[in-house]
């Protein structure tokens, strides 16, 4: 909302959405030999496995953005990914719907400032971005230390000068990066 009242540009739609959740079971389970993360991508989606905590396994799916609840969507989701690798077809078995999130994937178009006279954006505010390289949260919280640093070590506006300097060129980088991974993994122009 900051950054459309005070920059006049909104977030845009990619035309992808992600439906995610949490299954019971360790990923052991599902994707013995790696502890961490599997992703699997083809025919326009990609669908992902990852560890959480003992005894629940996260997993994600993106795909070409559509109208439907989120049933309609995760019944698509297990008819679309039903050639996918066994890893795939034994976390949905184990799908509760009522643990199932679906959005739209948004980004924020390119920005050049984040500080605007009293406004300063941090986060997905500043550069909301694909999920598909696992930095969105991180970039935030690089913006929350690095702004309280800058705010302790300079007056107000040496400090907002700095914060812009530090973030914006790296965030943005990630940003357009990770749009790209996206479009790779989703084999989108």
């Amino acid at each position: 909302m900051t950054r459309a009242a005070a920059w006049g540009c909104p977030g845009r739609r990619t035309g992808a959405m992600a439906l995610r959740g949490v299954v019971n079971g360790d990923i052991d389970e599902f994707a013995p030999g790696d502890p961490w993360l599997q992703e699997f991508w083809g025919r326009g989606s990609l669908f992902g496995i990852s560890a959480n905590t003992r005894g629940v396994t996260n997993w994600f799916a993106s795909m070409p953005e559509f109208r439907a609840t989120k049933s309609e969507v995760l019944a698509w989701a297990q008819h679309h990914f039903a050639q996918f690798p066994a890893p795939v077809q034994a976390v949905l078995e184990r799908v509760d719907p009522e643990r199932v999130l679906l959005n739209s994937i948004m980004e924020t178009p390119t920005l050049t400032r984040y500080v605007r006279r009293r406004f300063v954006l941090v986060g997905d505010a500043a550069h909301a971005m694909s999920p598909n390289m696992g930095r969105g949260a991180c970039e935030a919280l690089v913006d929350g230390a690095t702004l309280a640093q800058c705010l302790s070590d300079f007056p107000l506006d040496v400090a907002l000068r700095e914060y812009q300097r530090r973030r914006w060129g790296r965030s943005q980088a990630v940003r357009a990066a990770s749009g790209v991974v996206r479009r790779i993994a989703l084999n989108w122009p």
